[in-house]
């Protein structure tokens, strides 16, 4: 960690060698992985990257995409490349959860939008209703009307419950006829 803010350019090398190395110790990999994550060195996020999308073994590549949305509020599009090239549902959750974290509503409810397993698509819309954002509660609004999965319609209402969002949950409850 002290090399890492004193000399990157020597530290990376080194935490890519920990890394891909099969013989240090999960703790001590996962050490690695966080300092990696804390640097603003393009090149440490290119690292982070490729262990989030398999570079690697598979707890250090949810561990990977955990800190690609904890350590950077601009790293949606990579997750979403993460998202749609896996068929991993736990990669896709942690995806998710990282959204969540880097404050990426736009790509969030993309993935609620288009998302085709009904359990991932209620994983994305319940983690909407966490962000309490205006724009994460209109794109669940427009989400109620056109479903036709009554679960998936629980799960928007449950998001806007979450959320406090009282007058779209008043407004839905006025229009629907299976109250």
């Amino acid at each position: 960690n002290g090399l890492m803010s004193s000399d990157s350019d020597r530290a990376l090398p080194l935490l890519q060698k920990v890394l891909a190395d099969p013989k240090p110790s999960p703790r001590v990999k996962e050490r690695a992985l966080f300092v990696v994550a804390q640097s603003h060195d393009p090149r440490a996020r290119d690292i982070l990257t490729q262990l989030a999308k398999g570079g690697g073994n598979p707890d250090m590549q949810l561990k990977a995409v955990e800190y690609l949305g904890m350590f950077s509020h601009s790293n949606g599009p990579a997750l979403a490349d993460i998202y749609n090239s896996t068929g991993d549902p736990a990669v896709k959750r942690a995806v998710i959860r990282g959204l969540m974290m880097g404050d990426d509503a736009d790509t969030l409810v993309h993935l609620a939008k288009t998302e085709k397993s009904p359990e991932l698509r209620r994983e994305a819309i319940h983690t909407l209703g966490t962000m309490r954002r205006e724009k994460a509660g209109d794109a669940l609004v427009s989400m109620y009307q056109p479903e036709s999965d009554r679960a998936l319609k629980g799960a928007i209402i449950e998001a806007l419950f979450i959320q406090q969002n009282v007058k779209p949950l008043i407004d839905i409850a006025r229009k629907e006829a299976n109250a």
